[in-house]
């Protein structure tokens, strides 16, 4: 009789086990089958969206994929506010922003490397448009230990990693009867608050191909768990229950909204979900070839509070940059991966704030890429625009551009950097 019912009561366990496991799977479809990537924040979808026309797939939209293009631009956020360019019978070649905010400076060569697994036909040449603060030496440490407590550099193995780990616990215990603290990482790029671009805009492969040791462990940890999509866009999941089946997810602003003296009308302001803005984005990426200004996404509101402290956050940068060095490490590596390939590169750093013209960290970097441009001869060149510095109240903070400064920035670009870049590199 015990028998019988234990025999019962496991059959029910089994069942009840497999029932699980098929609500799972079927949940699994589902979300595979719906637009989850529009109901995630705008800076994945920024992410996922740039991984589709990267990797030469269809975009979230159905749409696609990219063609290849001619030009792309690499960057971070204030170099998102370019507009790129489609083909027309007077200017028959393609340009395609491609900048990502806050990735520091060592995913350029292997973003670069993705690029070219996904297209055909290489860029005649990349325009890195990225601000020279993004090479700062705390950007380039490894994501794993950005206070360098237990490593030396982004480049070791697993195997160093834990050695000098263990070693230096140990001393510490010995010297001071107390293991060593977690101190705080130094100002720069913080892995928890980014984590998401490397996770959503690299596979498990290319996380295993493009980095190693310690680093390559943490990110494998962290992007493996987001394969199964019920926990990747488990944020997005409500959203899209809620919109997916009443279809009024899609918004449209009148043409007007796109002028910067109707930046902050109510009719421009409307309140939108994450699958609304989205979506906005979406069509914005389309129109303007990858660029967006981030600095006219902030409200009326945000604007003013950064106004109230703006002139603060400059002269807090202009001082750091008298006292840390650039690490051009990652752009030679770029420089190289892109030789290896036929492509050349251009660079053409956005306008910076003119506070920081002259400072110890400016200087270093000019040097640097004057270096460079000797050890690249004919790949590597160095384009300023007519006003490489510009007065801080052409900011909304101290890195990213105002409504008009965005506009005549990108103006610039394609009135004097982008001729300069065709002849240079013309198109293939």
């Amino acid at each position: 009789m015990f028998k019988s019912v234990f025999a019962s009561l496991s059959g029910l366990r089994f069942k009840a086990a497999w029932i699980t496991v098929a609500v799972f799977l079927v949940l699994e479809v589902i979300i595979r089958l719906l637009p989850m990537e529009y109901g995630l924040g705008a800076g994945v979808f920024l992410t996922n969206h740039r991984r589709a026309v990267v990797d030469g797939v269809p975009l979230p939209s159905g749409e696609g994929p990219e063609p290849d293009f001619d030009y792309i631009i690499f960057g971070e956020s204030r170099s998102l506010s370019l507009s790129g360019h489609a083909p027309t019978p007077e200017r028959p070649y393609s340009v395609y922003n491609l900048s990502l905010p806050a990735m520091g400076s060592r995913y350029y060569p292997k973003f670069l490397r993705k690029y070219l697994a996904g297209h055909e036909r290489p860029p005649a040449a990349v325009i890195f448009a990225a601000d020279p603060g993004v090479f700062q030496e705390s950007w380039a440490r490894p994501l794993h230990d950005q206070a360098l407590l237990y490593s030396d550099g982004a480049d070791e193995s697993l195997a160093q990693y834990l050695s000098k780990r263990t070693t230096r616990r140990v001393s510490a215990l010995l010297e001071s009867g107390a293991a060593a603290t977690q101190a705080p990482p130094p100002p720069g790029l913080r892995f928890d608050d980014y984590s998401h671009r490397f996770l959503h805009l690299f596979s498990p492969g290319e996380l295993i191909e493009y980095y190693t040791g310690a680093e390559r462990v943490l990110l494998l940890r962290e992007a493996l768990p987001l394969q199964y999509y019920t926990y990747r866009f488990r944020d997005s999941l409500r959203q899209n229950l809620k919109y997916a089946f009443r279809g009024d997810d899609r918004i449209q602003l009148p043409d007007e909204c796109n002028r910067c003296d109707f930046l902050d009308r109510p009719e421009c302001r409307p309140e939108l979900s994450h699958m609304q803005d989205n979506r906005l984005i979406e069509k914005r990426l389309a129109r303007t070839r990858g660029g967006i200004n981030l600095g006219d996404r902030l409200t009326p509101l945000q604007r003013m509070q950064f106004g109230l402290v703006r002139a603060r956050l400059i002269e807090a940068t202009a001082k750091r940059f008298e006292e840390i060095k650039p690490e051009l490490k990652p752009l030679a590596e770029f420089l190289t991966v892109a030789r290896d390939q036929g492509v050349k590169v251009v660079m053409a750093p956005t306008p910076s704030v003119d506070a920081y013209r002259g400072t110890e960290y400016y200087r270093l970097y000019a040097a640097g890429l004057a270096e460079l441009a000797q050890r690249f001869p004919g790949d590597f060149t160095v384009l300023e625009y007519p006003q490489p510095y510009i007065s801080g109240e052409s900011f909304v903070d101290q890195i990213h551009y105002d409504c008009p400064t965005a506009q005549q920035v990108d103006a610039d670009f394609h009135s004097s950097i982008l001729p300069q870049v065709l002849a240079f590199a013309p198109p293939r």
